[in-house]
């Protein structure tokens, strides 16, 4: 998806963008930016962030049940002064950034699944046969494919 500029190294994909924003026309301009470059003590190369998938919960359908418990008393919080921190906390949940939970070693059972060698959108399921399910029922072919 990069264009002319895929398979080039980080530095010449740069220089090039650079070259070809600037015979666009679309250059807006150079300025210095003082910031903190991370440079790897053992090969002294500069460490860039690498962006990946984010892979996000979405909190408010189960805020909304934790709340309804409490309220209609299925659910007593104990002792009963924390019940504000319960729904000023459920009340503004926002959605929950699992991607971060893999450093620590968790999996996300997400699987990316092709049909016919193209590949199809992510599957969320909790084995790789029930992804394949999934996908066949959505894509209407054989889980072989």
């Amino acid at each position: 998806g990069c264009g002319k500029f895929s398979g080039m190294l980080r530095f010449e994909a740069r220089i090039a963008i650079l070259a070809e924003l600037k015979t666009l026309g679309l250059f807006r301009g150079e300025a210095d930016n003082k910031m903190r470059l991370g440079i790897c003590s053992r090969t002294g190369d500069v460490i860039e962030p690498m962006l990946k998938p984010q892979w996000w919960v979405n909190c408010s359908g189960m805020a909304k049940r934790a709340v309804d418990a409490v309220r209609n008393g299925e659910l007593k919080i104990m002792p009963p002064d924390h019940e504000k921190t319960w729904y000023g906390w459920l009340e503004n949940i926002r959605d929950w950034c699992v991607s971060r939970q893999l450093w620590w070693g968790h999996r996300i059972p997400a699987y990316f699944p092709k049909v016919k060698g193209v590949e199809v959108e992510v599957a969320v399921a909790t084995s790789l046969e029930e992804a394949r399910a999934l996908v066949a029922e959505r894509e209407g072919c054989d889980p072989a494919d």
